[in-house]
């Protein structure tokens, strides 16, 4: 389900910031809001010894657990935001569909239901909190939901700054609390919109029974920033 990555091992002497971009979950919204308080992206993960006025910035598809690949610097944070899955599911069909080179793009052949049907679809937001050794086990009916669940609510609470797509700029002012964002960045840029959705219709409660670990996990998420608030 994650890209292979161009380098696996990242020098960097200095901060870091570490974006776990789960697909169609604003991540290119959340990455603009990082650059532009300075972060500076580790173009390709090639670069080595970078230096500049603020720090380095890896945000990609990336499942939990590549972290140790990367030598971190003095300060590490990592940054993740979650969706409600049903607005995920239909954003990344519409993402999909557009692009004929996209590995899933033959899934979207017999149309939007096909789609969310198939198992690789299967609870997306769980399988990269829970890592990729935990997502092919359970890509391939090894492992089931619960040991699923427990890997990524432990993962996920050791993320020190996590997001809902619904209320973003919430997220942002955690982010500028925490000192990750600067000030003079009110709100988040959207980026990626405009894309004509797709309707469930009678399907949806199939598709949550389907992807109740990341209902759960959506609503952990939920639950840590209220208490947070």
């Amino acid at each position: 389900m994650n890209r292979n990555i161009s380098c696996w091992c990242v020098f960097v002497e200095h901060e870091l910031i570490f974006h776990l971009h789960i697909p169609k979950t604003a991540g290119s919204s959340v990455r603009s809001a990082l650059l532009d308080s300075g972060w500076v992206m580790a173009n390709g993960f090639k670069q080595h010894s970078i230096v500049d006025r603020r720090g380095t910035l890896i945000s990609g598809h990336f499942m939990y657990g590549a972290f140790p690949l990367f030598r971190m610097g003095k300060k590490t944070t990592y940054v993740t935001v979650l969706r409600d899955p049903v607005d995920q599911m239909v954003s990344m069909y519409g993402f999909v569909k557009e692009r004929p080179k996209h590995p899933f793009y033959p899934l979207t052949a017999e149309g939007f239901s096909k789609f969310w049907h198939s198992p690789k679809l299967r609870n997306v937001q769980a399988r990269y909190l829970a890592g990729k050794l935990v997502s092919f086990l359970y890509g391939r009916g090894v492992i089931g939901d619960g040991t699923l669940y427990r890997a990524a609510a432990s993962n996920l609470k050791k993320i020190q700054f996590v997001g809902v797509q619904d209320d973003l700029n919430s997220f942002l002012l955690d982010l500028k609390v925490g000192g990750v964002v600067d000030l003079q960045v009110s709100s988040f840029e959207r980026r990626n919109m405009g894309r004509k959705r797709v309707d469930f219709g009678e399907g949806v409660e199939s598709f949550k029974t389907l992807n109740e670990i990341d209902y759960a996990l959506y609503r952990m998420a939920s639950e840590m920033i209220n208490k947070g608030a």
